[in-house]
């Protein structure tokens, strides 16, 4: 997406859609097919395998809103 970021070490698998301002920061993984909405973030080291609908911050195993 416009305005997007995706750090080093990350991982997209499949199919997946990164939508405008999404900040994913170092060593996150996505799962396939997933859909990140707009402005999110994703902290390090995070496994996203769900879609992130809602704008905030996510991270963990599995990323969660905080």
């Amino acid at each position: 997406g416009f305005n997007s970021f995706i750090g080093p070490g990350s991982v997209v698998a499949g199919n997946c859609t990164i939508a405008d301002n999404v900040t994913i920061n170092s060593s996150v993984t996505l799962a396939p097919n997933v859909i990140i909405n707009d402005n999110i973030i994703i902290g390090a080291l995070s496994f996203v395998k769900n879609n992130l609908i809602i704008s905030g911050t996510y991270f963990g195993v599995p990323a969660k809103k905080k």
